[in-house]
């Protein structure tokens, strides 16, 4: 029942924002980890900041959805892109630890009526890790009012397991 509710949900806020007059552009990014890569190497969170900025600065999303983003990545990233607004918990405490399915919204396109993250396990209303997760895993749940277009929409950003089957299944 809850699965057949998400998707209906998912759906119908598709098509209002398909049916917009005003299209609203959305990107996913997974801009992965902050420190899993040694400073020396191009692919240290030190040198890949400004290619990320620089790709959403080309693509001007009005939302995005990030995977894999710690808090320190997304105050780098608001620094940069001012005409964002941001969403998202860190998954290990529901506040600053951890991961976050951080969202990122155009403050003059979207006002934000309410967003919730909850925890993709058998206890979703708290920090928690699921089935056979190798991590705690979140779904950030937003819901926009749309100045152009005069709607309310959903948006939702989660990232699934990478290790743990049952977990993925459960997830979705």
């Amino acid at each position: 029942m809850r699965l057949r509710y998400l998707i209906g949900l998912l759906l119908f806020s598709l098509v209002q924002i398909t049916n917009a007059q005003t299209p609203v552009k959305v990107m996913t990014f997974n801009i992965r980890c902050g420190y899993c890569e040694p400073a020396e190497s191009e692919n240290h969170w030190s040198k890949r900041k400004f290619l990320v900025a620089y790709l959403i600065e080309k693509h001007q999303p009005d939302l995005i959805g990030f995977q894999e983003a710690e808090l320190f990545q997304v105050s780098d990233l608001k620094t940069v892109l001012s005409n964002y607004e941001s969403i998202g918990v860190g998954r290990e405490d529901g506040a600053q630890k951890g991961e976050t399915t951080t969202i990122f919204y155009r403050k003059d396109r979207f006002g934000l009526r309410d967003f919730q993250t909850i925890w993709l396990s058998e206890t979703p209303e708290k920090v928690s890790k699921g089935w056979d997760a190798a991590y705690s895993r979140t779904l950030t749940f937003s819901k926009f009012f749309d100045l152009q277009n005069n709607t309310d929409f959903y948006f939702l950003n989660t990232h699934f397991d990478h290790m743990g089957e049952l977990a993925r299944v459960e997830s979705a």
